[in-house]
């Protein structure tokens, strides 16, 4: 009877172990696509992260050349100066093509 016993005792922990490493198993199946998913979300948080840096930057200094196109005389007139070609009596302007200063420095 006792030999019985045992054999029954290491059947139901064989059992137990059986269902325990089945159910580890298991749950690591289901679980690991999560956690890539949960790896990517985080990559793109970062990304995002930096993106928003970056703009919050961009976006200070276009506050700032707002502000100053206010209140600055002198930067109403560098912008009429350089973007719409503006001078005064007497001045030249001279214009480059951005295209010939790329291939220039690039030989």
């Amino acid at each position: 009877m006792s030999y019985n016993k045992t054999q029954k005792n290491n059947t139901n922990f064989s059992f137990m172990l059986f269902l325990i490493v089945g159910l580890a198993v298991a749950v690591m199946i289901f679980l690991y696509p999560l956690y890539n998913r949960y790896r990517k979300e985080l990559k793109e948080q970062h990304r995002l992260q930096k993106i928003l840096e970056s703009k919050k930057i961009e976006n200070a200094a276009l506050i700032k050349e707002r502000n100053d196109l206010k209140n600055n005389p002198k930067a109403i007139e560098k912008v009429a100066r350089e973007i719409f070609e503006y001078c005064r009596d007497g001045e030249v302007i001279m214009v480059y093509d951005s295209s010939e200063i790329k291939s220039d420095s690039q030989n």
